[in-house]
């Protein structure tokens, strides 16, 4: 458990927050354990916004962040699946270490979990695969990284 923060203490603005915790957190994703290619952050954001926890009165110190990233894996997906079920039990001790090396001064009040749900789209055939890791909030069960599942197409809406 961690310790109390102390006074004094402050989350950076919620885009610095997400920038920082980004450039920690991409190098693990990216790197040769996991997905093994360079990503593109698409899209980060924090959980309660800065609004939210105002109107809500969440806890001050309460955060989620959430990031979106893209990958072109130029050799399809399948080493990254089996990457995800090797090391999904241990992403989120591998981005705590990363970010604490980053001396991000928050870090040793932060609890570190990851729930990532992976979309794999092959751009020749249009097949699509879903692969998730870790405990999504609010559920009891984790995912595992188990093999990746396929998911049917819908159908293409008839525009009139």
């Amino acid at each position: 458990m961690e310790e109390p923060a102390p006074e004094g203490l402050e989350w950076p603005a919620d885009d610095a927050l997400t920038m920082q915790l980004a450039s920690a957190v991409e190098p693990v994703i990216s790197g040769p354990k996991v997905l093994n290619a360079a990503l593109v952050l698409v899209k980060a954001n924090v959980h309660p916004n800065a609004a939210t926890r105002q109107q809500e009165g969440h806890l001050e110190m309460d955060r989620q962040i959430h990031f979106r990233f893209q990958v072109n894996l130029a050799n399809g997906a399948k080493e990254a699946i089996n990457n995800i079920k090797s090391v999904g039990v241990n992403l989120p001790a591998m981005i705590a270490s990363a970010a604490t090396a980053a001396s991000l001064p928050y870090m040793q009040y932060v609890t570190t979990t990851d729930y990532m749900s992976l979309v794999y789209t092959d751009t020749q055939t249009g097949e699509v695969l879903h692969q998730r890791t870790g405990q999504k909030k609010g559920n009891v069960a984790s995912d595992n990284g188990t093999g990746a599942f396929k998911v049917s197409a819908a159908p293409a809406p008839v525009l009139q």
